[in-house]
């Protein structure tokens, strides 16, 4: 695992101790793999395969594929190179989307993985394909080798995004138990879309719990908390607004979802307004008043 990687988890591991230190006791679990040296699928016909939580039941596969097709349309034949992955197992799948489209001939569906930035959460909300070939870079090549055609669709490389770094697959797999757990995978794809380098990942071990892209420790949500401050809580754009029954001495905290705290003061009325200059995203809003306590996600925006 790369220098800078390492000091951003650390990092974040002195930020999620202050905002786990009040929360009720997790009994998730992340496990972190990393790769050493990093995995690179860089020509025709490699092939990698990742078992997630190392039962013996490869998960995923990737492959660096090649082949020759006869392009009607252009009535000549093209080489179509592309950076594929699918699940190995039925019920695993991959964070992204699909698109369907046709030739005039005939109509096909094609599946591209999300590239998720560190951070991102990885839950039931996420979009999931569980076909067995979907696209991560695509390009094609006329019979003189030029490149004239590319995966628009493609998050990791098109025209427009020539290499992607440090981005996220977000999966979901199932145990030896039949239970489905969600993980990110980190990659790079390079030179084009012509090479995938596989760094590290992890995944939760709670069954069904949502896990953030790049952490490697237990997601703290709504769900770790009981309610029982009497408190309304919503946000409009850059703006969360608390209505307290009790009125004085609440302390309010905000946090991002990797536990770093935006915010916090003492509410001191029944009505609040809360202007915030973050960036956009989904924060845990958290009240409390002696003993009792309310917490709540929100989508705060940057304007």
């Amino acid at each position: 695992m790369n220098t800078v990687l390492q000091q951003k988890l650390n990092a974040y591991a002195m930020a999620a101790g202050c905002f786990l230190s009040f929360t009720k006791e997790a009994a998730g679990q992340v496990i972190y793999t990393d790769i050493e040296p990093d995995l690179v699928v860089d020509h025709a016909l490699f092939a990698a395969e990742i078992d997630m939580d190392n039962n013996g039941v490869q998960d995923f596969f990737f492959h660096n594929n090649s082949f020759i097709y006869y392009d009607t349309s252009w009535l000549s034949f093209r080489t179509m190179k592309n950076i594929i992955l699918g699940p190995d197992e039925i019920g695993n799948a991959f964070a992204g989307i699909s698109n369907s489209f046709s030739t005039g001939y005939a109509e096909f569906t094609r599946y591209y993985p999300f590239a998720l930035n560190n951070g991102s959460l990885i839950d039931e909300l996420n979009t999931w394909q569980g076909t067995e070939t979907q696209i991560m870079a695509l390009r094609v090549y006329s019979d003189e080798g030029a490149v004239v055609g590319s995966g628009g669709y493609c998050y990791w490389f098109n025209f427009a995004i020539p290499e992607t770094v440090d981005k996220y697959l977000g999966v979901r797999f199932k145990d030896s138990d039949g239970d489905s757990h969600y993980g990110w995978i980190r990659c790079d794809v390079l030179e084009l879309g012509t090479v995938l380098v596989i760094k590290d990942y992890a995944y939760e071990v709670e069954p069904s719990y949502p896990i953030v892209a790049g952490d490697t420790a237990h997601f703290v949500g709504i769900n770790s908390y009981d309610n029982t401050l009497a408190c309304n809580v919503y946000s409009f754009r850059n703006k969360v607004y608390v209505s307290l029954e009790a009125g004085n001495n609440c302390r309010i905290t905000i946090f991002d979802l990797q536990g770093k705290q935006a915010y916090t003061d003492i509410l001191n009325g029944k009505q609040n307004c809360i202007e915030l200059q973050v960036p956009s995203g989904i924060y845990m809003i958290k009240v409390e008043a002696n003993t009792s306590v309310f917490a709540k996600q929100l989508f705060i925006a940057s304007y």
